[in-house]
């Protein structure tokens, strides 16, 4: 089982993002054409200033090329390990918030889990009018 953190962004039509709990193999593979696929602008951005400023220093003190690799590999693997929480934190930025994490087998499953928990919090809430609203208005 999996864990996934549901974000949700509130209006007419909610907006669902289940961003999973784990190390993102994509970002360690693909890593600045991950970043952009998701659409983290700041990430991809940090991203190439990190690796052009690495790649830099080793050049700078001398080192052999086997370091640069060796700095590559390193962010990559920091990457995959914290990926999925850049994808969380561009999200709340984006305006989502966190309302659940749900445990699944699969991505579907969890989707099927949080929109059913996020319906059933929603019918048993109840309904409240705006603070400024005046009595009059309600009836």
């Amino acid at each position: 089982m999996r864990d996934y953190w549901v974000l949700v962004k509130e209006g007419i039509e909610p907006e669902f993002e289940l961003v999973p709990e784990a190390f993102s193999w994509g970002a360690l593979v693909f890593q600045l054409f991950w970043a952009l696929y998701r659409r983290l602008w700041w990430v991809s951005i940090g991203l190439v200033a990190v690796v052009v400023a690495l790649s830099a220093l080793v050049q700078a003190i001398n080192l052999d090329t086997a370091w640069s690799g060796a700095v590559n590999v390193a962010v990559a693997v920091a990457l995959g390990c914290f990926g999925n929480d850049f994808r969380r934190w561009e999200l709340r930025r984006k305006g989502y918030r966190a309302v659940d994490i749900v445990a699944a087998r699969r991505i579907a499953d969890a989707e099927v889990l949080a929109i059913n928990r996020w319906v059933s919090a929603r019918a048993e809430a109840p309904i409240e009018a705006p603070a400024d609203a005046r009595e009059s208005e309600l009836v």
